[in-house]
């Protein structure tokens, strides 16, 4: 079981997460952030990520909740059922829109707006411009924001894919289908650039992904 340290906000909850719950300290009319981060074996980018963002959003005034989605087995790693539980979780503790946020990836730059996008509108702010290392037309990974409810409208995303990768691209085609993906929203004219607009916290030497794929988990 993980461990979170000396951090005072966590408790455990029926879905082997931990919350960190935020104090309210914006009006109470405030759309409410869960930002879901699935986790697993990552306690040195947690002790690194989870007050970053915290801090950051703080400053935006965002009304929020941080949701860390801890996969305590022995199977492989399932980014999508993580995120899936998430979305209940959320839903249970009153979130309004939520952000699938990865661990290892910290925003820097105070113009990425996670305000509520608003019903309809797909918000993802890691994109293919900034992200530090992806820059394809089609990814929708990293960091994306969505309302509880367009989320539910998609369908959540598929538990096929264990280990690393492709589950968001597969999201990618759940909001094409929704017609979600007219609204996409992206960063643009941001003050800083590929190299300064995240930090990007993954070692490979010290996590390597797991690529295997079997059967027809890519489906």
């Amino acid at each position: 079981m993980f461990v979170i340290g000396s951090w005072k906000n966590y408790v455990d909850s029926d879905y082997q997460l931990f919350h960190w719950h935020v104090p309210i300290t914006t009006d109470i009319s405030t759309h409410m952030l869960c930002v879901l981060v699935p986790y697993r074996d990552r306690e040195a980018e947690l002790q690194i990520f989870a007050p970053h963002i915290d801090d950051f959003l703080n400053e935006q005034d965002i009304l929020h909740k941080i949701i860390i989605l801890n996969q305590t087995d022995a199977l492989r790693f399932n980014r999508a059922s993580l995120i899936n539980v998430g979305w209940y979780e959320a839903d249970r503790i009153g979130c309004d829109y939520l952000a699938m946020h990865d661990v290892d990836l910290l925003p820097l730059n105070p113009q990425l707006d996670y305000s509520y996008p608003g019903k309809g509108i797909v918000r993802h702010l890691s994109s293919p411009e900034y992200h530090p290392k992806y820059n394809y037309t089609k990814f929708v990974g990293g960091i994306l924001l969505l309302t509880m409810f367009d989320y539910k409208l998609v369908d959540g995303m598929s538990n096929k894919y264990w280990g690393w990768g492709l589950e968001d691209d597969e999201f990618y085609l759940r909001l094409r289908d929704a017609n979600l993906l007219s609204s996409l929203q992206r960063p643009i004219n941001l003050t800083t650039n590929r190299s300064n607009t995240f930090r990007h916290i993954h070692d490979p030497k010290l996590r390597k992904r797991d690529f295997k794929k079997y059967g027809n988990q890519k489906q």
